[in-house]
């Protein structure tokens, strides 16, 4: 952000200084001064296009983490899903593995890793406690 006040000032002294603007006249070019300023508003706006994806990514993330604190992960209504996707984490396709990863992350609100016999252990406790879901029927 500093580069656009530094930029700002640069106008500002053009605009109102006929010696500056002579002198940018005479080294710089006129043109080359705008070209760059054009570049410099495009670099800004992409970064600020960048940073706006990223924080609604984040914030996102972060109303979803909300909304599970309020209210508990529903497991017994996800259950047949959080079912595939615990057996989905024992493929070989390391993409697979990742696709279930993250939706187990969002489904249960826990990230146990990328080992399957972690979330399969963690899975079978969660279907033996009173009130959970039984052997994936969450219906």
């Amino acid at each position: 952000m500093p580069y656009l006040l530094v930029l700002a000032v640069v106008f500002f002294v053009l605009a109102f200084s006929d010696s500056a603007r002579e002198w940018c006249e005479a080294h710089v070019g006129v043109q080359r001064l705008l070209l760059a300023a054009l570049g410099f508003l495009c670099l800004h706006s992409a970064w600020v296009a960048f940073d706006v994806a990223r924080l609604r990514e984040r914030l996102l993330d972060l109303l979803a983490n909300l909304m599970r604190s309020l209210k508990g992960a529903d497991l017994s209504r996800d259950a047949d899903a959080i079912e595939i996707l615990v057996k989905a984490m024992g493929s070989a396709n390391l993409e697979v593995r990742g696709s279930a990863r993250g939706h187990l992350v969002r489904l249960t609100g826990r990230d146990l890793g990328d080992d399957p016999e972690r979330w399969a252990a963690w899975w079978a406790e969660q279907r033996t406690q009173p009130g959970r879901p039984t052997d994936g029927g969450g219906k």
